[in-house]
């Protein structure tokens, strides 16, 4: 009984110890992402230049959320040079 409360202690310690992690590699800003949103409706296309403002994490993030919804790769939507 005493190795499993130990185990999950450890667990929690671990978890905790990966969030704080993340946390800090959320505070480094990225660079804004060009996008190409044309043929998008308007809503969708404000939100995924919302998302690319904020970086490659937050539009991968966002496409990856709204997959099934909108039904946006994310290699169509970043312009390349």
């Amino acid at each position: 009984m005493k190795s499993m409360h130990l185990k999950r202690l450890l667990a929690a310690v671990v978890l905790a110890a990966a969030g704080s992690v993340n946390a800090q590699q959320v505070m480094y800003a990225e660079a804004p992402v060009a996008v190409d949103t044309t043929g998008l409706a308007p809503a969708v296309a404000e939100r995924v230049q919302r998302a690319a403002d904020k970086g490659i994490t937050a539009l991968r993030q966002y496409v990856q959320r709204t997959r099934f919804i909108h039904a946006l790769y994310l290699p169509d939507l970043v312009m390349r040079r």
